[in-house]
């Protein structure tokens, strides 16, 4: 059987191609901000540290907006999941915007459903997602 080498070249070079595609990392600089603060108001619930929650949602809400109003990327893995976890991140900041309204009970809640949106992001779209060792 004679193979055409245009046909192997071909093929050999989608394939590499395909691959080079393949490892390019998700790079999503606002959800790698956004997780950062997710780890610390996870934290937070998990101590029950109404006081320090309260204190992180300046910086947690415009982080979660930035993520809300920017792009996707452009290389991400599951786009469709991606943009429906993004819309699920927008409501959980909406509930946010007023936090002086929320009792401890409900800002509690809320803010643990942040990190779990957050990873989700970050697999869906293909991102690595890391932490630093605890520290003490």
């Amino acid at each position: 059987m004679r193979i055409s080498w245009n046909i192997l070249a071909a093929t050999a070079l989608a394939l590499g191609i395909a691959q080079c595609r393949k490892e390019q990392p998700v790079v999503w600089p606002d959800v790698s901000a956004l997780d950062v603060l997710a780890e610390k108001s996870e934290g937070a619930v998990e101590r029950k540290d109404i006081k320090a929650m309260r204190a992180l949602l300046p910086e947690l809400r415009p982080a979660g907006a930035r993520v809300v109003a920017g792009k996707l990327p452009a290389n991400a893995a599951n786009a469709a999941a991606v943009a429906e976890l993004v819309g699920d991140l927008k409501d959980l900041m909406t509930k946010l915007d007023k936090p002086e309204s929320l009792s401890d009970g409900d800002l509690q809640a809320l803010l643990a459903g942040v990190h779990p949106i957050v990873d989700q992001l970050m697999q869906k779209s293909g991102m690595p997602h890391v932490h630093e060792a605890p520290r003490p």
